[in-house]
């Protein structure tokens, strides 16, 4: 086995730490009471370690009014009768001298201020100095939909053994009705480290740090990794692409980064890179970033099932794509999960309203040869041949004129070409936008055309010509299980985290 070495430590290291899990878990419940009234007495009793919140309500975050295409709606009383929620999540820190770096990732509407072990560490919403009561309006700052705040200052009020973040967030008005609170504490990387891009012979390592860092990631085929990447160019996104790979090899990983005095690293994970041949064994869903219940379960039940990968059909969040919130709506939902396994996404209708670089920002996803993009592309896996297709609604056609899916379009003939020259006795095609559906996507049109019954027509021949087995997509929020059409099989995946 070969690696790309871009460079060897030739100075003994800074000392390494390891770093310990997400302190607080955007999918971690929480206890909460709606400030009808002052949440205790004295007014700052509720935010210390001590403080007996047994009888305050339980829920799993995230919070809002409504289920305006986010989270658990356990606050839809909130208007005309409390300005306020104040909310604790107790968790555990081992030993706090590894956490040289803590990041408080939070989606708001309108103000909040947060505490760590009793002390305040970050407020929007009020002026500085301002001591609102549990009756006292925010201003009327909207939805953020993220927010990263750079705690490491506040890193010292860590203790071993048992803290507590408190929040209390606060509406603008008892008259408005858009309140929500989702949050994280991260410490140390602030993304990842997590594979992507996978191959027989390839993959990357991505994460992020809070500060410009080095990159550096230790690799091989034993359990203690015998070789070494280092990139000393300081950045916050840090991408590692190992080449030269053999097939269906384990391939351990230790991600670090350092910054001035400060290092830390992350502990040995693990990766298979995909077979030349065999059985294969993948999960496929999507419509998923609602930050709600049903999606942290499911993204629990796909990491137990242990798939060798995982297909996204699309609508990765809601309401469109924005690299503020992915986080905490994909990347934070399924990390446990994609330190060890590729996913695979393609694009969906709500992934393009805020145009298509946010998701290309975010993932890191194979090329196909005619746009050199990551709009459409495939892979092979075992005996399997993976086809994932750019199609969003076709009223969004218009524009993306280099990647949309019609007649003689670049991505029409990328496909039957690549069709046409795999060897793969098993084609998969999996995209966003369903060929049949009894659902209300059903009524799609462009032009005066259904969608289905125009993908239909460009898909159905093209999956009968080259021996296409099965079409997977999403867009609908029902599974559904069509009879084959000329032997080929279609199926709807169903929202995995969107309402029904």
């Amino acid at each position: 086995m070969v690696f790309r070495v871009l460079a060897l430590l030739a100075v003994l290291p800074l000392p390494i730490v390891a770093q310990p899990a997400t302190l607080v878990r955007v999918s971690d419940a929480w206890r909460y009471f709606k400030g009808t009234n002052a949440p205790s007495t004295p007014p700052n009793a509720w935010q210390q370690i001590a403080f007996d919140d047994s009888n305050w309500l339980t829920g799993v975050g995230g919070f809002s009014i409504g289920q305006d295409y986010n989270e658990n709606n356990v606050l839809a009383d909130m208007p005309a009768r409390y300005l306020s929620v104040f909310f604790r999540n107790t968790f555990t820190v081992t030993d706090p001298q590894p956490v040289k770096w803590l990041t408080l990732r939070i989606d708001y509407d309108d103000g909040f201020l947060a505490y760590l072990n009793g002390t305040e560490v970050a407020r929007r919403g009020f002026p500085p100095g301002a001591a609102p009561s549990f009756n006292t309006p925010a201003a009327p700052l909207g939805r953020t939909w993220g927010e990263e705040i750079n705690l490491t200052a506040f890193t010292n009020l860590l203790v071993t053994g048992t803290n507590v973040l408190a929040i209390e967030l606060h509406n603008s008005s008892l008259q408005d009705f858009t309140a929500a609170l989702v949050t994280e504490l991260v410490a140390n990387f602030t993304r990842g480290p997590f594979v992507q891009n996978v191959s027989s012979n390839r993959a990357q390592v991505i994460w992020k740090t809070p500060v410009p860092a080095d990159t550096k990631l230790e690799f091989g085929t034993n359990s203690a990794p015998e070789n070494i990447f280092l990139d000393t160019n300081l950045v916050t996104t840090h991408v590692v692409t190992l080449t030269n790979l053999l097939p269906d090899r384990v391939i351990f990983y230790r991600a670090s980064s350092s910054e001035g005095n400060q290092a830390v690293a992350g502990a040995i994970e693990s990766f298979r890179t995909l077979k030349t041949s065999g059985a294969v064994s993948f999960m496929v869903f999507g419509d998923s970033g609602m930050d709600s219940l049903g999606q942290f379960q499911i993204a629990e039940v796909i990491r137990r099932r242990a798939p060798d990968l995982v297909l996204h059909v699309g609508d990765v969040m809601y309401y469109s794509f924005d690299v503020r919130g992915v986080d905490m709506k994909c990347l934070s939902v399924y990390q446990p999960h994609m330190k060890s396994t590729p996913y695979f996404f393609v694009f969906g209708n709500h992934d393009l309203y805020s145009g298509d670089s946010h998701f290309l920002e975010t993932f890191y996803l194979p090329t196909n040869s005619v746009t050199g993009t990551e709009h459409f592309y495939s892979f092979d896996h075992g005996d399997v041949h993976f086809c994932g297709l750019f199609v969003p609604l076709r009223m969004q056609d218009p524009l993306f004129p280099n990647y949309y899916l019609d007649d003689d379009t670049l991505q029409y003939r990328w496909l039957t070409n690549d069709l046409a020259t795999t060897s793969k006795p098993w084609k998969i095609l999996f995209f966003h936008c369903p060929l049949n559906t009894c659902g209300p996507h059903r009524f799609d049109s462009f032009n005066g055309a259904f969608d289905r019954l125009e993908l239909q027509r460009l898909l159905l021949p093209v999956a009968r010509r080259y021996g296409v087995q099965l079409m997977l997509s999403g867009h609908d929020h029902t599974f559904q299980r069509f009879a084959p059409m000329n032997g080929v099989h279609t199926v709807v995946t169903g929202g995995v985290g969107a309402s029904p």
